[in-house]
């Protein structure tokens, strides 16, 4: 493994926090098991299952970089199977692509809604009181 991936996986950029909902959750409980009456409703069992991912990825994350670490402490080097490094690039373009696709989506949104709220804040009412709010 190269020193530039090897640094990459020990200083890792800081992490993205957790989207509002599964922080959340997280915050209010933290083992991440559907209280009761919760694992009736599809939309809040699917929530959980979501934040449970996201806390398995940074489990692993951390397994990674204390393996990478280890194996630098003690040979000096990280020797890596050519599938992993693949598979990793294959994430890391896969991601990157859902990303763009996620900011695309964003941006449509906050577009429209911008122009929904120009319609609604510009009423033409002609009663001859104009109000101004600041």
């Amino acid at each position: 493994m190269s020193m530039r991936q090897i640094r990459s996986i020990l200083n890792p950029k800081p992490p993205t926090p957790w989207p509002s909902p599964y922080h959340e959750l997280r915050e209010s409980n933290l083992s991440l098991v559907p209280l009761p009456g919760e694992e009736m409703d599809d939309e809040r069992r699917e929530l959980y299952a979501t934040a449970k991912e996201f806390q398995r990825m940074e489990e692993d994350d951390a397994k990674l970089r204390e393996w990478v670490r280890n194996e630098v402490e003690t040979k000096g080097y990280v020797e890596m199977d050519d599938d992993w490094v693949r598979r990793r690039a294959e994430v890391s373009a896969i991601a990157g692509e859902a990303m763009k696709k996620a900011r695309a989506l964003l941006i449509n949104d906050t577009e429209e809604e911008d122009d929904s709220d120009d319609e609604s804040d510009y009423d033409d009412d002609d009663d001859g009181d104009d109000e101004f709010y600041f």
